[in-house]
């Protein structure tokens, strides 16, 4: 009984006075009681500090590694949208196309003059490599090192999102399977700016 009232209250709160926080408080308390199922984990993406932007990169490979693509975005402190892109890379490995997004997010950022970056993807061995100062193999070696002379122009951080917060560069690295050449935009349109809004009020995209 007390779980289906809070359902009910759930629904009367968030309709009845739009607050996101009415939300979270009600998660809150159900989180306390062992065993109940809440559902999938509310993950947002976060501002960058003032004067600093942020890089949200990604992307895939698929068709027996003959189709990689990537896509990523630059966002400043209040959300807004500086560029994004997306491109197709031809054949290459999941490790690779992930890279290559990275990459040309970091060359974009150079051309458009930003200096302090943070950089964030859900791909854990990117960061790790990043920070780690790995080498990589014969296939990333070269990625590698043009990630790290691109890095050495920018005050910069590296950090790890869950993909659930990293929703805009998935839905661009998406859109590079369907081209085939470098995309770069500055306004978004359509499933795109409905992410990006999310974002800016720091709203998980579900």
């Amino acid at each position: 009984m007390l779980v289906s009232h809070l359902a009910f209250a759930n629904d009367v709160i968030i309709f009845y006075n739009g607050a996101k926080s009415s939300l979270q408080r009600i998660l809150s308390f159900l989180q306390e009681y062992e065993g109940l199922q809440i559902g999938p984990k509310l993950i947002s993406w976060h501002k960058p500090l003032i004067g600093e932007f942020k890089l949200n990169a990604d992307g895939s490979s698929k068709d027996a590694f003959q189709n990689a693509a990537g896509g990523g975005l630059l966002r400043d402190h209040t959300g807004n949208l500086i560029f994004g892109f997306s491109e197709n890379f031809g054949p290459a490995n999941l490790l690779q196309a992930k890279l290559m997004a990275l990459h040309r997010g970091l060359f974009l950022c150079i051309e458009y003059n930003i200096s302090s970056i943070w950089i964030e993807m859900d791909a854990k061995i990117v960061v790790q490599m990043i920070h780690e100062g790995h080498q990589g193999s014969y296939q990333t070696r070269y990625l590698l090192a043009f990630i790290r002379k691109c890095l050495s122009g920018f005050t910069f951080r590296f950090s790890h999102i869950h993909r659930e917060g990293n929703q805009a560069a998935d839905y661009l690295f998406n859109q590079g399977h369907m081209h085939h050449n470098l995309q770069v935009f500055a306004q978004a349109e359509g499933k795109l700016r409905g992410i990006l809004r999310l974002g800016k009020l720091n709203l998980p995209y579900v």
